[in-house]
């Protein structure tokens, strides 16, 4: 394969981001862990008497606050694996040589996973051809009822302070709503390439 078309680079971005929305689901656990074993300690109940905010407001807080650096990165990282399978597709569909390029590999990977003949062929649907994209759907549902949790709990705290902070923090999640909002658009003018080409 000519060095032009070698996206060996784009491969290991790929593994790279993937990887990485798998560690911060840990790390996200973690986070909830450390908080919860931190609430019963002597020093979360100082801050609790002394603040005179009341500890399951903070609790709402602390859970909005990791939900959405957790929903942020792995949309990120979910955005970044998507956009280099779309630079694959553009570079290769505009190129002069793009019948050539498009024998390889990473094409046709990107061509496969989106392929309705391929899901045929496999005899699935949809929604078991992209059973391997569900692992983060259990856990986004549990950040999604937790965050709806909090919120109520944030509010009705009778804290100013931790009201505000929860307000700012739920107008803070349109980032990652704009980021799938993205993956959509990504997903969408990949197959818009890949239809291109078969009619070509």
């Amino acid at each position: 394969m000519p060095d032009e078309y070698d996206f060996e680079a784009q491969r290991s971005e790929v593994a790279f981001f993937m990887e990485k929305a798998f560690q911060i689901s840990f790390v996200y656990f973690a986070g909830v862990a450390a908080f919860f074993a931190l609430s019963k300690s002597d020093v979360m109940t100082s801050i609790v008497r002394e603040t005179g905010m009341p500890l399951a407001g903070l609790a709402a807080v602390v859970i909005l606050l990791l939900n959405l650096v957790y929903v942020t990165l792995a949309c990120a990282c979910l955005f970044a694996v998507l956009k280099r399978g779309l630079f694959i597709l553009t570079h290769t569909s505009k190129s002069p040589r793009g019948r050539a390029a498009r024998e390889s590999i990473y094409w046709k990977w990107e061509e496969f996973v989106r392929s309705d003949d391929a899901k045929g062929a496999a005899k699935m649907r949809d929604i078991a051809w992209n059973i391997d994209n569900y692992y983060m759907v259990p856990l986004f549902s549990v950040i999604v009822i937790a965050s709806v949790i909090s919120v109520v709990v944030a509010m009705m705290s009778g804290s100013a302070v931790i009201q505000f902070v929860s307000s700012v923090l739920i107008a803070l999640h349109v980032i990652p709503g704009f980021i799938l909002r993205q993956l959509v658009v990504l997903d969408r003018q990949c197959r818009e390439i890949l239809r291109a080409d078969q009619r070509a």
